[in-house]
């Protein structure tokens, strides 16, 4: 069973640790000509659980990554739960499913 990857190694980015929310936030009042990163939806679905320190619902973790547009899709569109199912899906060493609620296994 392969080790899952540290929440420290796929929230850091650049040599500098961050606050992707801060970020996230920051970002709305930038203009549109400056080129940001945004997280990966994998790495937005991380935050979500690790801020939380509970286990939610797929709609849940939607609601706050829109909420806080951590991730963005490339159509402009908001992140929907069966969105987050397919990736919690794709990686099932970091991500646990019980009683209806995601939790990490980190």
């Amino acid at each position: 069973m392969a080790t899952p990857t540290p929440l420290r190694q796929i929230l850091y980015c650049k040599k500098t640790w961050f606050n992707p929310l801060f970020y996230a936030m920051k970002e709305t009042f930038r203009s549109k000509k400056r080129n940001f990163e945004r997280m990966k939806i994998e790495e937005a679905i991380l935050y979500c659980l690790a801020h939380q320190n509970r286990g939610m619902r797929t709609e849940q973790i939607a609601e706050m990554i829109n909420r806080y547009r951590l991730h963005i899709r490339k159509d402009g569109m908001p992140v929907t739960s069966n969105q987050v199912y397919a990736v919690i899906c794709r990686y099932p060493d970091t991500f646990t499913k019980a009683e209806g609620r995601i939790m990490l296994m980190i």
